[in-house]
This record gives structure tokens, C-alpha cells and sequence, in this order.
């Protein structure tokens, strides 16, 4: 995810708040990605990846469901490598995406 286009989203000024809390709660849902996939719970893993993909596209955060399409994918296959570097990116990409209000 160094693509510098990637890793900046433009949102309309009047989404600040939502957009701020849906962040937020990204943060929080990998967190829950983790406990499943530690649990080795890959139903529970598909349904709140699936939830955190949400109003991904909406706010223009394309890559969240686009990293979501291969964790699911990956679920079904209970193939936990991918399923962990997938997870990692999207925390790199948490970090590093910018959102310009305009």
C-alpha cells in the first residue's frame, strides 16, 4: 500500500464526524478479526469482516473492501496466512491513510 493515491480520500466536510467514528471503529473490529481468527472461528471471522466492510466504498475507503473481498475468500478456506497478512495491511493502510475534507 504505497501507492501515495491509495492512501488519500477525499470526503466531503459535513461526514467529519461519521468518518472520524468509522475509523474508530475499524481500529476496534480488527481487533475482533484477531480474537476470531485466534479463536480459529472463521464463521464469526466472515460475519465481522463483513460488517467492518460496510460503508467502506460509501466513504470512498475502497481498499478496506478490497483487502474484506480476499479476507473472506480466505475464511472460507480457513487459510490463516492470508488471513494474518491481510489483517496487517489493513492496519498499514489504517495508518497511513489520509482523509482531506473538502
Amino acid at each position: 500500500m504505497t501507492d501515495a493515491k491509495k492512501n488519500v480520500v477525499q470526503i466531503e466536510s459535513d461526514l467529519e464526524p461519521l468518518v472520524t467514528k468509522f475509523i474508530q471503529n475499524k481500529h476496534l473490529q480488527l481487533e475482533e478479526l484477531r480474537r476470531d481468527l485466534n479463536a480459529g472461528d472463521f464463521e464469526a471471522l466472515k460475519m465481522n469482516w463483513h460488517k467492518m466492510q460496510g460503508a467502506s466504498r460509501v466513504y470512498g475507503f475502497n481498499p478496506i473492501a478490497e483487502i474484506g473481498i480476499i479476507i473472506e475468500t480466505a475464511a472460507v478456506a480457513e487459510d490463516i496466512q492470508t488471513i494474518e497478512n491481510k489483517i496487517s495491511e489493513m492496519v498499514i493502510y489504517l495508518s497511513e491513510v489520509r482523509i482531506e475534507y473538502i
